[in-house]
């Protein structure tokens, strides 16, 4: 990991690297007088900004010294300047409060909680490949460049899974492929207090099953079986699927929306007071009833589940939040 923060300066550029998250500030006389400001990922490559392309030497110390070129061909450097550290750190908070990266999952307080599960064997076993939440978190925790890995703006997650067809590993018990998160810590918990999941995502690729690409699950950890599963399908209409024994692959179905593919939306899972309820966007919240099961203890799963036969899927996820009390 690098320093807490680093700073270099030029005239009317300021670059930060915080634990590996990038930032390029414009400024003229002050951080907070100017307030022109906005976020960026720091990547191995040219950065636009006006007229001048902004090199970053990542190998020299996570940017202890980099160079430009402005519109002249003229070559200038960048030098580490500990100044404006208080101003930074306040321009820094404040931004984080109203941008959408203060939600990003790649922050590691957002993964650490998760276990991944991928469509590729993890052995000659043939099972799933399983990463653990330590080796996920983090903004250089695990990536995959087939199935799990982050845009290039790192503004997303995205979570890819194959059909059926295809020869993929499987977890135990299942017949489908999926790149899938699941609640590490807790492993579980009692449905007896305040248990909510929220996702922001939204789904460019959803598979040829019956009601397509499960999405999001409430998992029973007493009999091992989904008590919902989320399902989006290619027209957009989204489905909750109620299981209704303990054995599983026996659900009933409800359709509670419609959201066009490749556009952003939230859910919310709660499984709270013993009752479920599903809700889309913010709005009405659809309440099922798990009583016949015995209101199990549960964890919560997000990501791509394919249920098809000949189509993979593509899951987009741009936030997280998680609720236990």
């Amino acid at each position: 990991m690098p320093r807490a923060f680093q700073i270099l300066q030029t005239r009317s550029l300021f670059v930060f690297d915080i634990y590996g998250l990038g930032i390029y500030i414009k400024e003229s006389t002050s951080l907070i007088q100017e307030n022109k400001y906005f976020v960026t990922p720091l990547i191995p490559t040219n950065i636009h900004h006006e007229d001048e392309y902004l090199f970053l030497d990542r190998a020299a110390s996570f940017g202890a010294r980099a160079s430009y070129t402005d519109a002249g061909a003229h070559t200038r450097t960048f030098f580490i300047n500990p100044v404006f550290i208080r101003d930074f750190i306040h321009v820094f908070t404040r931004d984080l409060i109203r941008n959408p990266i203060r939600n990003s999952i790649r922050d590691k307080d957002k993964l650490r909680t998760w276990r991944l599960y991928l469509p590729i064997a993890a052995s000659s076993s043939g099972s799933a490949k399983q990463v653990s939440a330590t080796a996920v978190a983090g903004c250089r925790g695990y990536q995959n460049p087939d199935w799990f890995y982050w845009n290039t703006a790192s503004s997303y997650l995205v979570m890819k899974a194959p059909p059926t067809s295809t020869p993929c590993a499987k977890t135990s018990g299942s017949e489908h492929c999926r790149t899938e998160l699941r609640e590490a810590d807790p492993s579980s918990w009692s449905p007896s207090g305040t248990n909510t999941m929220t996702v922001k995502l939204k789904v460019a690729q959803a598979d040829d099953g019956d009601y397509g690409t499960v999405i999001g699950q409430v998992f029973s950890a007493s009999f091992s079986k989904p008590l919902i599963e989320l399902y989006y399908d290619p027209q957009g209409v989204v489905t909750v699927g109620l299981e209704t024994t303990t054995s599983g692959g026996h659900e009933k179905f409800k359709q509670i929306g419609t959201i066009p593919q490749n556009t952003v939306f939230t859910y919310e899972l709660n499984y709270s007071n013993d009752e479920l309820t599903v809700s889309l966007n913010g709005g009405t919240a659809h309440q099922f009833s798990v009583k016949a099961l015995g209101t199990p203890d549960a964890y919560f799963k997000v990501g791509d589940y394919n249920q098809g036969k000949n189509v993979a899927s593509e899951v987009d996820i741009y936030s997280i939040n998680v609720v236990h009390s």
